[in-house]
C-alpha cells in the first residue's frame, strides 16, 4: 500500500524510505516472477505477476515524492494524474512494463486482452506521450539555462527508449522519439571530458556511463546495426573509465559523490568491453587465486592462456562464481541452473566437474521451486538453508507462505520446522493456526494503540507493531533488517530521548 501520507512524510521530514521500501518492492517482485515464467513456461506465477501489473498501473503516480515536483511542468507535493512527471523511476517503470508485456503479452491475453491494453494505456499516458509533448524537461538537455546533465539523461533516455520501441505502435511517433533521444544522448556525451571521466564517480558509472552503453546497445538493435558508435574514442574512454579508477579488490578511486568501495556488474563491464573491442585481458576464472598471490608476495603463477567463445566464457565464469564462500544458497542454485540449462549438462555431469554430491547438487536446485518471497528471505538470510529445505517439500503454496511467516515472526528454529511439517499430514499445523487466529480475533487494537502505532511506523520509517490485550498491557515491536538499519532506529531513539 502506498499512502499519500508517504508524500507528505517526505514534504515534513524528508522520510523516503517507507514509501520507497514499498514502491521499489512490487517492482523488484514482479521483475523476478517475468523471469521465472520465461524461464518455467508453466503459467505458474501469471496470477501473480497480473496482480503486479494491475497494482502498478493503480498507482496515482510512478513519480517517487523525492521527484514529484517539476519547474514548468508540475510543481505541485503531491500527485497530480492530469500532469504525469517522468523522472527517474516512472521512465524505469515504463520500460519494465513494456518489457513484461513483450515477453508475455500471448499468455496474459489468455487471461484477458484488458490487462495488456492497460499496461499500453498507462505507459503511453504516463511516459511516451509526456517524452513526445514536453522539451524543457532539464534532464533532456535542451534548456538553455538548465543545470549540467548527469546520469539522469541516459538512465530515462534508455528506458523510454525500450518503452517507445515496444509498445509505440505508430511509427512516426517512435521514429520522433528516437530522434529526440539520440539529440539528448548528444547533449549529454558533450558534458563528458576527452579521457572519458565521470566526473559524479564511479559510484554513478551504472547509472552514467553503463546506462549510456544500454541507450547505445538499444539503437544499435532497433537499426539492425545502422546506428553504432562504439568505435568511436569517447565512447571507448567512457567504458575504459571504468578500469582506469580501479585500485585493487573492491576499491576505487573515490571523489565526487562517489564510494571508495563498489559492487560492480561484470555482465554490463564484459558487454561494454566487447562491444568497444577492448584489447585487455579477460580474467575469466581465477580472480581469488590471482588476489590470494599478490597479498603473499607472489610475483608469478601458473595460468593457461585460451581462445574461449561467450559460451565457453560463460561456463568457467559460472563454474568459478559458484566456488566462491560468501553466495546464498539461492546463488548457488541459480548458478547450478545456469550450467544445466545453458550447456546442456544433467545433474550426473555438474556433479563430476563440481566435486560436489548429485543429492547435494538436487537440494540446491529444489529451493528454485520456492515461492518468490521465501526466496528473497533465504537471500535475506531471514531464514537458513534448513528452513527453506523443510518448506521445499510442502506442495500446498499458502502453507509454504504460512510457515515461512511464523519462523520469522517466531524466530522458530529448524528443527522446530521439521516437526510442523512433520506433523502436516494430520492437519495440525492448520488447527493450531486456526485456534490461534480464533484466539486473538476478540483482541482487537483500540484506536488509540493503532494511531500511535501508525505515528511510529512514520517516524522510524520501518514496521512497528503494537500488541495489546484489552489496551491494558502488551509490547511493542519494531521491525529492522540490517544492522545499520537497528543503528538507524537507535539513533532515532536516542534524539527523542
Amino acid at each position: 500500500f502506498l499512502p499519500l501520507s508517504g508524500y507528505f512524510n517526505y514534504i515534513e521530514s524528508g522520510n523516503r524510505s517507507r514509501f520507497e521500501n514499498e514502491y521499489f518492492k512490487r517492482r523488484a517482485v514482479l521483475s523476478v516472477l517475468t523471469i521465472a515464467e520465461c524461464l518455467e513456461n508453466k503459467g505458474r506465477f501469471l496470477k501473480d505477476i497480473s496482480n503486479g501489473i494491475w497494482v502498478i498501473c493503480e498507482e496515482s503516480s510512478w513519480c517517487i515524492p523525492a521527484h514529484q515536483s517539476y519547474p514548468g511542468l508540475n510543481e505541485t507535493t503531491i500527485p497530480d494524474i492530469s500532469k504525469p512527471v517522468i523522472d527517474l523511476f516512472a521512465a524505469e517503470t515504463a520500460g519494465l512494463l513494456a518489457s513484461v508485456n513483450y515477453l508475455l503479452k500471448t499468455e496474459l491475453d489468455k487471461k484477458s486482452p484488458l490487462l495488456t491494453e492497460r499496461i499500453s494505456f498507462e505507459v503511453k499516458n504516463r511516459v511516451l506521450d509526456q517524452y513526445l509533448k514536453h522539451d524543457n524537461y532539464w534532464w533532456m538537455g535542451f534548456t538553455e539555462d538548465g543545470p549540467v546533465l548527469n546520469n539522469w539523461t541516459p538512465w530515462i533516455t534508455s528506458n523510454v527508449l525500450i518503452a517507445f520501441l515496444l509498445i509505440e505502435k505508430d511509427s512516426k511517433h517512435r521514429q520522433k522519439a528516437v530522434k529526440k533521444a539520440i539529440k539528448s544522448l548528444d547533449k549529454f556525451l558533450e558534458t563528458f571530458p576527452e579521457d572519458g571521466g565521470c566526473d559524479e564517480g564511479p559510484g554513478y558509472w551504472g547509472g552514467s556511463g553503463g546506462a549510456l552503453f544500454n541507450c547505445l546497445e538499444v539503437l544499435s538493435m532497433a537499426t539492425e546495426g545502422r546506428i553504432d558508435i562504439f568505435q568511436n574514442q569517447l565512447i571507448k574512454d567512457i567504458g575504459r573509465y571504468r578500469y582506469r579508477a580501479y585500485i585493487s579488490g573492491k576499491y576505487f578511486v573515490n571523489f565526487a559523490d562517489g564510494d571508495a568501495r563498489l559492487q560492480i556488474d561484470p555482465y554490463l563491464v564484459y558487454r561494454y568491453g566487447k562491444k568497444i573491442e577492448d584489447e585487455k585481458f579477460q580474467l575469466i576464472t581465477g580472480e581469488r587465486r590471482l588476489k590470494a598471490s599478490k597479498l603473499a608476495g607472489i610475483d608469478e603463477i601458473p595460468a593457461y592462456v585460451r581462445t574461449a567463445d561467450d559460451h565457453a566464457m560463460l561456463e568457467m565464469a559460472i563454474v568459478e562464481n559458484i566456488q566462491r564462500e560468501n553466495l546464498n544458497p539461492i546463488e548457488i542454485a541459480i548458478g547450478y541452473q545456469r550450467l544445466l540449462d545453458e550447456h546442456n549438462l544433467t545433474q550426473e555431469m555438474l556433479s563430476d566437474r563440481l566435486g560436489k554430491s548429485r543429492s547435494s547438487i538436487a537440494n540446491f536446485i529444489r529451493l528454485l521451486k520456492l515461492p518468490a518471497e521465501i526466496q528473497i528471505g533465504l537471500r535475506q538470510e531471514k531464514i537458513t538453508m534448513g528452513h527453506a529445505k523443510s518448506l521445499v517439500g510442502i506442495e500446498n503454496v499458502q502453507t509454504q507462505l504460512d510457515i515461512y511467516h511464523d519462523i520469522i515472526a517466531q524466530n522458530l528454529s529448524v528443527r522446530q520446522v521439521e516437526e510442523i511439517v512433520q506433523n502436516l499430514e494430520n492437519n495440525t499445523y492448520k488447527d493450531k493456526d486456526t485456534e490461534e487466529k480464533s484466539k486473538n480475533s476478540n483482541n482487537v487494537l483500540p484506536k488509540y494503540f493503532e494511531d500511535i502505532q501508525n505515528e511510529l511506523t512514520d517516524t522510524f520509517g520501518t514496521k512497528v507493531q503494537v500488541k495489546s490485550k484489552n489496551g491494558e498491557k502488551g509490547r511493542i515491536i519494531v521491525n529492522f533488517s540490517s544492522a545499520s538499519e537497528f543503528e538507524r532506529i537507535i539513533s532515532l531513539v536516542n534524539k527523542k530521548q
